[in-house]
C-alpha cells in the first residue's frame, strides 16, 4: 500500500519521486522520474509493477553488496602492501635510508704471475 496508494497494482508516479527526493537525490524532475520509470519497467508498458519495483530493489542490494566486497578487498590488498613495506623498512634496519646499496661485483682476478723456470 506504501508504493501503491490506489491499488493499481503498479507503484504510484508521485510516491517514487517523493521516495528518490526523501532518499537524498534532489528535486526529481519529470525528465528524472520518466528515466525511473524505463528503467525499472522490465515490460515496457510505461509502469512499474510492484514486481518490477521489487526485482529493481533486488537488483540494487546486489550491485551495493559486489561494491562493498570489491571495496573490502581492495583495502585487504592494500593493508598487505603496507604491512610488506613496513618489514621491508624493519629489514632494512629502519635507519630511514632505505636498503643498503649492493656490493660492486669483484672484477676480473689477475691472472698469476709466471713461474720462472726451474734451474736444473
Amino acid at each position: 500500500k506504501v508504493y501503491d496508494p490506489e491499488g493499481t497494482g503498479f507503484v504510484d508516479h508521485k510516491v517514487l519521486r517523493d521516495m528518490f527526493q526523501n532518499l537524498g537525490f534532489g528535486e526529481v524532475t519529470d525528465e528524472d522520474l520518466q528515466i525511473l520509470v524505463e528503467t525499472g519497467d522490465v515490460d515496457q508498458d510505461g509502469k512499474i509493477s510492484l514486481s518490477d519495483f521489487r526485482n529493481m530493489l533486488d537488483f540494487n542490494k546486489a550491485q551495493v553488496a559486489a561494491q562493498e566486497a570489491a571495496d573490502l578487498e581492495r583495502e585487504q590488498q592494500e593493508a598487505e602492501r603496507e604491512a610488506l613495506r613496513e618489514a621491508q623498512k624493519a629489514q632494512a634496519g629502519e635507519g630511514g635510508e632505505g636498503p643498503a646499496e649492493p656490493a660492486e661485483p669483484a672484477g676480473p682476478a689477475e691472472p698469476p704471475e709466471p713461474a720462472e723456470p726451474a734451474e736444473e
